[in-house]
């Protein structure tokens, strides 16, 4: 009984031990070549819709394949919104902070802070804390960036 179970750590089964984890680990890898949905970068790729239109174009194969294929931008507002119960995004698309609020971080808003900081034990610095404003009061539009914002370099996927 107690040879078979050292037979587990005999120095031949290493290398075997090797292969079979390394045999497991490409099978555990090759999910990500056979799958069907696209990569978490390629769902946010939407920033022009497409919609079907008459084609001016005079190859008729052409014609028949792309017959109506157009591209319309939809552009966004300045403006301050607030978030509603329950959420709507318009079909015009999510309106755009003005600029003063490129470095706007939710939760960590001074304004809010000072208005609730009576209610705050000083003592323990919980103004330093994160306080998040009430739903009706959170903003509800895309902050824009710095303006010596440099866009990160995209890694290949």
């Amino acid at each position: 009984g107690g040879f078979m179970n050292m037979r587990f750590f005999y120095w031949r089964t290493g290398p075997s031990m090797v292969v079979a984890f390394l045999l497991m680990m490409a099978s555990f890898h090759t999910w990500t070549l056979f799958r069907d949905n696209p990569s978490a970068g390629d769902q946010y790729i939407t920033v022009q819709e497409v919609r079907l239109e008459q084609h001016t174009r005079n190859d008729s194969a052409v014609t028949g394949m792309f017959s109506s294929l157009c591209i319309r931008t939809v552009t966004n507002k300045v403006s301050l919104t607030y978030r509603t119960i329950p959420l709507k995004i318009l079909e015009s698309g999510v309106n755009v902070c003005p600029l003063i609020y490129n470095e706007y971080i939710p939760c960590h808003d001074p304004s809010y802070i000072e208005k609730i900081r009576p209610q705050l034990d000083l003592s323990r610095k919980q103004e330093l804390e994160r306080h998040c404003p009430p739903i009706k009061q959170r903003l509800f539009c895309l902050v824009p960036p710095p303006i010596d914002y440099k866009i990160p370099i995209s890694w290949p996927t």
